[in-house]
């Protein structure tokens, strides 16, 4: 119990450094661009989300194994296994560098884009993600949240440096995703720096204390084949949740309210990546509880949804209270027309939280079967968007009410899995390995 709320509040207190540079960062950009031209920004930034589901895969997988391989002291294992997986990012991003390829006609129709340089840049930001992902991974594994919480701060003042020197320069939408470029090369190589050392620290143990098991390829591999759509999918519905709507939005509405939805959409996210650290915190935990076969303790699960909801509750509270002052603020009084709705994206926030929590603890079980509801949950949001998107409101109140149902499908699904697992003899209880 204490080591969860100490990794919370470590996590929790650099993800909200982070987002407070990283709204730095919007505050400025959103003043050098227009509005259309910042609706653009945000439209491409969630494109990045969805087509970052394979860097999700990778760091979904990854937590996994590295969980487990933490839990039993095996880092001769861990680093073998961090090795082989390296190696064949190479091979996926030639895959899907081909794939992005054909689609980007497409995508650019989609955006109502003038040109294909956001999307070139677009891709190369997916790229290095694609590494990060291995490497953040392997950090939350271990469960070395000072260190993730550091590269998170280090990264966004590295965008902010470099992304509105180029935005003042060039005043356009490339050079506003050359920070994000930027701020991924940075954390790669920062991240490299701090995963060799490690492994010079976790191999000396190694040699005095042993290993319990030795790495192999071959279950590994066998095991990938047998999971590696299962979550593919569920991280593309992830994606969905936190990208979707603003990406029917900038389809939907006209440039100008496409921009206001950008920049509320991005004041709920405040509070979403806030209670994310706790998602962030409890996977690798519930991870490793399941590599010893073990359920998580259920005071650590009340806590944690506790916790999300206490963050979403006073940010709901700010935002319902003083909306004018904070829009007025973080983006200026050209997005202050719609104030009165800020409210409903706190709400958005509190239902994704929730409902990406119950999914996390699915997949800490490999429990895939979670992605029937995810995607159910999806079709709604889709269809409530595009039934009801007369304005800005109506959108987020759409997605509120399609995540909110979700969850509490999810939940009941978690509890009535979780009571079944636990009536079953270890031997009857299904699994991918």
């Amino acid at each position: 119990m204490f080591n969860f709320l100490k990794n919370s509040f470590i996590l929790i207190s650099g993800n909200l450094l982070a987002g407070f540079l990283g709204y730095v960062f919007h505050l400025i950009i959103s003043r050098l661009l227009s509005v259309s031209e910042y609706g653009e920004l945000q439209s491409l930034v969630s494109l990045i989300s969805i087509l970052a589901v394979p860097s999700a895969a990778i760091s979904y997988f990854t937590i996994k194994h590295s969980a487990a391989y933490y839990a039993k002291n095996d880092y001769l294992g861990n680093f073998a296994f961090y090795k082989w997986l390296r190696t064949k990012i190479y091979k996926i991003i030639l895959g899907l560098t081909l794939i992005f390829l054909v689609l980007m006609p497409l995508l650019k129709a989609y955006l109502h884009l003038n040109n294909y340089y956001n999307l070139i840049f677009t891709w190369l930001i997916v790229i290095v993600g694609l590494f990060i992902s291995l490497k953040t991974g392997i950090l939350s594994g271990w469960q070395d949240f000072k260190k993730l919480s550091l590269n998170s701060v280090l990264s966004v003042i590295f965008k902010l440096l470099v992304g509105i020197t180029m935005v003042y320069i060039f005043a356009s939408v490339p050079a506003a995703l050359g920070g994000f470029l930027a701020a991924g090369i940075f954390s790669f190589f920062f991240l490299q720096k701090l995963i060799k050392k490690k492994a010079k620290t976790y191999l000396n143990i190694y040699k005095t204390a042993g290993s319990n098991e030795k790495f192999d390829h071959k279950k590994i591999f066998s095991e990938i084949k047998k999971v590696i759509w299962p979550i593919f999918f569920f991280t593309f519905l992830i994606s969905l949740f936190n990208s979707l709507d603003m990406l029917m939005a900038k389809n939907l509405l006209s440039s100008d309210l496409a921009g206001f939805y950008g920049a509320y959409n991005i004041l709920g996210k405040i509070i979403f990546w806030v209670s994310s650290s706790i998602i962030a915190v409890i996977l690798p935990v519930a991870c490793a509880h399941d590599a010893k076969d073990q359920p998580v303790d259920k005071k650590i699960l009340y806590l944690a949804n506790g916790l999300i909801v206490f963050i979403c509750s006073v940010g709901l509270i700010v935002y319902l209270a003083m909306p004018e002052i904070i829009i007025s603020i973080l983006f200026g009084s050209r997005y202050l027309p719609w104030a009165g709705s800020l409210w409903i994206f706190a709400l958005m926030s509190l239902s994704l939280s929730l409902l990406s929590l119950e999914a996390n603890l699915a997949y800490s079980r490999y429990d895939f079967k979670i992605t029937y509801i995810l995607l159910l949950t999806i079709i709604l949001e889709i269809i409530l968007v595009y039934l009801f998107h007369q304005t800005i409101f109506i959108i987020a109140l759409a997605v509120f009410s399609a995540q909110i149902f979700g969850y509490f499908l999810s939940l009941l699904y978690n509890w009535k899995s979780v009571r079944k697992c636990q009536s079953l003899n270890p031997s009857e209880i299904p699994s991918f390995n």
